[in-house]
């Protein structure tokens, strides 16, 4: 089976490799244009996106109606980027996971406040991004939550609406893209590289994602592993061997050795 194969994968390039003006796409535009088979249109439609919301020039440290725009935009965007994985187009995956894994890198790495003065916001973006969150909660913990809710094939976790499960039983094409989904998702968030800074407990959470996906189809055996490997090989990098070693027995304990 060839979905198996599929894996996210960079096509907005680094963070500073933003396409001209003269190439930008509108806002709303951009997710459409991220579902395209055309390589070079989802790259610029990420390039857009991550632009409009990270790098608006009209937009000054102390134009708080400005940042608060940008803040709504940037809800909007995660939401309907984690969402976007769960196309039934190849396509599509590659491009929403592509552009969330650069959209979590700045937003865990930027603030509004560009400058060195005491005017503007100096929280990260993704802080902005959290205001409705339920509660104290970590950064990572709130994307994996997100992640999760908008992976979910029967809607939010938290939903008290009734009405999604007396919508009948879902058909298996919507379960496969849901649980693909929901791979690429956590994909995209290593490879943003904010789980360097993570809880124990959020990457915890993420290895018990990826093993619960393992379990229930055989078609997701080897890209689940796969996830898994790549997850602890970015750890690997900034965790010392000894801490490291521990990490990977508590998560994994016995399901499979490296």
């Amino acid at each position: 089976m060839t979905e198996k194969k599929e894996s996210p994968e960079n096509e907005t390039g680094s963070t500073n490799q933003v396409q001209g003006d003269e190439e930008l796409i509108p806002f709303m535009d951009t997710f459409y244009s991220l579902a395209s088979n055309d390589a070079r249109e989802r790259s610029i439609a990420a390039s857009s996106m991550i632009k409009h919301i990270f790098f608006e020039k009209e937009v000054k440290n102390d134009d708080k109606e400005g940042i608060d725009a940008l803040v709504k935009d940037g809800i909007y965007a995660l939401t309907r980027l984690m969402k976007g994985l769960c196309s039934g187009r190849a396509s599509a995956r590659q491009g929403f996971a592509s552009c969330l894994a650069m959209f979590l890198r700045l937003s865990f790495k930027l603030r509004p406040n560009k400058g060195n003065d005491d005017d503007g916001d100096d929280r990260l973006w993704i802080e902005l991004f959290m205001k409705d969150a339920k509660g104290p909660v970590e950064a990572s913990e709130f994307v994996r939550n997100q992640l999760n809710d908008n992976t979910n094939i029967d809607g939010p976790s938290s939903s008290s609406d009734k009405k999604k499960k007396s919508m009948g039983k879902k058909n298996r094409s919507e379960e496969k893209d849901h649980r693909f989904g929901r791979l690429f998702g956590i994909l995209a968030v290593v490879r943003s590289g904010t789980l360097v800074e993570a809880s124990e407990k959020v990457i915890q959470g993420y290895v018990a994602d990826l093993i619960d996906l393992y379990n229930q189809k055989a078609w997701l055996n080897e890209p689940s592993v796969h996830a898994l490997k790549e997850l602890f090989s970015c750890l690997s990098s900034v965790t010392d061997n000894d801490a490291f070693d521990n990490l990977v027995q508590r998560s994994l304990g016995n399901f499979f050795s490296f």
